[in-house]
């Protein structure tokens, strides 16, 4: 009897409790859960505690109007940027948190970090550190950028920082601004997945710089302060970038002439290139037509047949990619092999004395007013908008800068060209001479294209440029780009004159 009582009574305790609980309005719910989780509420920035490299993210972490812990913005930083607003539930109890699934982890105890686990889909564990941030403005930056979620997508005026940039309105360069807001409104609707920056010019004066997050969704002044500052990993834009720096390797003597064997650029290696394969050279390598087996297109990245994944696998993937057998004489066919560039950038490390990220930066970059350039030896490049767009412009002016020569216009029209017989694809040194058609003309240009929507892309006859960074990893949005160039933004260029005349 006694023990049912006390079933009865605990029955009782739980039900009173609960009705306690539901009587409880919203607003006391969340200054409860707001109490309970005081530790873990604020700024956080999570990066990888393990060996290479990994990116890095900032995470916010809050209480919604439902009571819920949740990330109420996450911002992936230094691989692919990407913002995401509500983005996941998280659980928090007696210092142990855990969000995504995949993330398990426990605050130590100056309250100030968090170590992490991420478990992957093939059960291995890696480990990662949350830290709590501290700095104020960029804190604020963030609250910010949340808080313009819901913003409108109204042009922007492109802000002169005075970093050597020219910049002017759509009326002052003569080009009606309302096709331009319409697009700007479709990236916002999401029309063409998840475009981080669209940034044009005409005549070396940048007139549009729109930036975006999650999907489109996030846009403003704010969110364009935060983008701005912030390097993009451009895929295989660098490649377009490396073929500049090789270009001042060569004009400096610090390399030898491209129709220089690879054999004799790295020797260690020339046991790998035996018979035929001695004839192939650095413009073999920047052309892409060595001849060598490869598959990187036919495969996806993750197939364990993708060459690309084969050769990061590899202890020495230089090694890897001169050991693959000839398909073709060098010279003979053009196949897209992502691992000339790794060859290339090693025979730059190991003849100019500094590492290609160094040499760009010092010879290239800085000259062009970038202040910083995050290239890890044997890596890829991650760079802001704006100083993407200053290679875009030495490109167009025949390696000049505001009137300096810091490449050959010898390297610039040969790399730029195409290096293929008439009948293939058309590739140049780690460039892409394509050529659009306009109001029944074909225009040409050159381009620079990397995998998620990296577009660089120059026209010459309009002294135009235009930059695409995204993260449309999943999704291909390449073709309804290039029909929205042919129809509404070169068409729009090319009538310059017409927004002035209808003004007066």
């Amino acid at each position: 009897m006694f023990s049912n009582r006390r079933i009865l009574s605990a029955a009782g305790l739980a039900l009173l409790l609960l009705a306690a609980s539901s009587c409880a309005t919203r607003e006391e719910r969340v200054a409860a859960e707001r109490d309970r989780c005081g530790d873990i509420i604020g700024f956080w920035r999570v990066t990888y505690d393990g060996p290479g490299r990994s990116p890095s993210s900032l995470k916010w972490i809050d209480v919604d109007d439902d009571g819920d812990l949740i990330t109420r913005l996450h911002v992936e930083l230094k691989w692919n940027i990407f913002m995401q607003t509500d983005d996941d539930e998280i659980s928090w109890e007696h210092d142990s948190i855990a969000f995504w699934d995949e993330f398990t982890g426990r605050m130590l105890d100056d309250r100030e970090t968090i170590r992490l686990t991420y478990t992957g889909f093939n059960g291995k564990q890696h480990p990662f550190v949350m830290n709590r941030l501290r700095d104020a403005d960029t804190i604020r930056l963030l609250r910010d950028v949340y808080a313009s979620r819901s913003a409108g997508a109204d042009l922007l005026p492109v802000p002169d920082l005075r970093d050597g940039l020219r910049v002017g309105s759509f009326h002052a360069c003569g080009i009606d601004s309302l096709p331009f807001a319409a697009l700007v409104q479709e990236i916002h609707a999401g029309d063409y997945g998840d475009i981080h920056c669209l940034l044009m010019s005409v005549d070396d004066t940048l007139f549009l710089e729109e930036y975006f997050g999650a999907g489109g969704q996030l846009h403003g002044p704010a969110v364009a302060s935060f983008l701005r500052r912030t390097h993009h990993q451009v895929q295989s834009v660098s490649k377009s970038m490396l073929s500049a720096v090789t270009g001042v390797a060569c004009d400096s003597g610090l390399l030898p002439p491209v129709s220089t064997p690879v054999a004799e650029l790295l020797p260690e290696y020339a046991s790998l290139l035996a018979e035929k394969k001695r004839d192939i050279t650095l413009h073999h390598l920047l052309a892409m037509n060595t001849g060598l087996t490869w598959n990187e297109s036919g495969v996806s990245l993750g197939d364990s047949t993708n060459d690309i994944h084969r050769m990061h696998t590899r202890r020495d993937p230089s090694a890897y990619v001169l050991s693959r057998p000839l398909r073709t004489l060098p010279g003979r066919a053009f196949v897209y092999n992502s691992g000339c560039y790794h060859v290339v950038q090693e025979i730059i490390d190991r003849h100019v004395g500094t590492t290609t990220g160094e040499l760009a930066f010092h010879a290239l970059f800085a000259p062009m007013g970038c202040d910083s350039l995050p290239w890890e030896k044997g890596g890829a490049p991650h760079i802001r908008a704006r100083d993407l767009w200053r290679l875009g412009s030495l490109v167009l002016h025949d390696g000049a800068w505001q009137g300096r020569q810091l490449i050959s216009r010898d390297w610039v029209a040969r790399s730029t060209a195409n290096q293929q017989h008439p009948d293939q694809t058309a590739y140049g040194y780690f460039w892409w001479p394509q050529r659009y058609h306009v109001q029944g003309d074909t225009m040409h240009a050159v381009a620079a294209i990397g995998s998620g929507g990296q577009y660089l892309l120059l026209f010459p006859e309009l002294d135009f440029i235009a930059l695409v960074l995204a993260g449309n990893y999943e999704e291909h949005y390449g073709t309804r780009l290039r029909k929205v160039m042919e129809t509404v933004v070169l068409p729009a260029v090319r009538g310059r004159g017409a927004a002035q005349l209808a003004g007066k």
